[in-house]
């Protein structure tokens, strides 16, 4: 595991933006105000800074499930998939402190309930992007090199979300092209997967 001296300068900015935000989190719990909005904001910064990484180096790092710790490196397409992921989550994540912080929060919530739709759309687009780059990682292992049968796992379940995405996208669209009212979005949504799978 590579020391603190041997990280990136981009890979530093972000672990002191993921410290800031869990200092501003502590403080926006002990006292309220624009804190938690603050650390919101600093958590979207450092997600975007580590997904310019991942593109920039095609190198995208992530925890290996166990108790060895070892961290598995995803190379090539998948890490800037990954790297194009996390700065969409980033940019969503700063848009929503700085519409918090404005006083702007309720009013951006609202937006996007009145487009569920298009929120599931978008929603579904994150678990294909995600799925794909899963699915076609060639990754290692950070301290050596991994066999092809230790990938099928992260192939299996790459089809799966890009499936879970598909479904979302077809049911964002049929909702986007005949919008329920805000009151009955879950109704809806309930009775346009009974109707597909023949339950009416």
């Amino acid at each position: 595991m590579k020391g603190w001296t041997d990280l990136s300068t981009t890979i530093k900015v972000g672990i002191a933006l993921i410290a800031l935000g869990a200092i501003l989190a502590a403080v926006g719990l002990a006292v309220g105000g624009v804190f938690i909005a603050g650390a919101v904001i600093a958590f979207g910064a450092a997600a975007i800074v580590a997904g310019v990484d991942s593109i920039r180096t095609r190198q995208h790092v992530t925890s290996r499930s166990g108790t060895d710790g070892v961290r598995m490196v995803h190379h090539g397409p998948s890490a800037v998939i990954f790297g194009v992921g996390f700065i969409a989550v980033g940019i969503g994540l700063t848009i929503a402190g700085i519409a918090s912080i404005l006083g702007k929060g309720d009013d951006l919530w609202d937006e996007i309930a009145a487009r569920p739709g298009l929120a599931l759309v978008v929603l579904g687009s994150g678990f294909i992007l995600m799925g794909v780059g899963t699915a076609v990682s060639k990754w290692t292992f950070e301290d050596g090199d991994s066999v092809w049968l230790q990938r099928i796992p992260g192939i299996l379940v790459g089809v799966i979300l890009v499936v879970i995405g598909g479904f979302l996208i077809a049911l964002g669209w049929s909702l986007a092209q005949d919008p329920p009212i805000s009151d009955s979005v879950f109704e809806r949504i309930v009775d346009t997967i009974t109707g597909w799978i023949g339950f009416e």
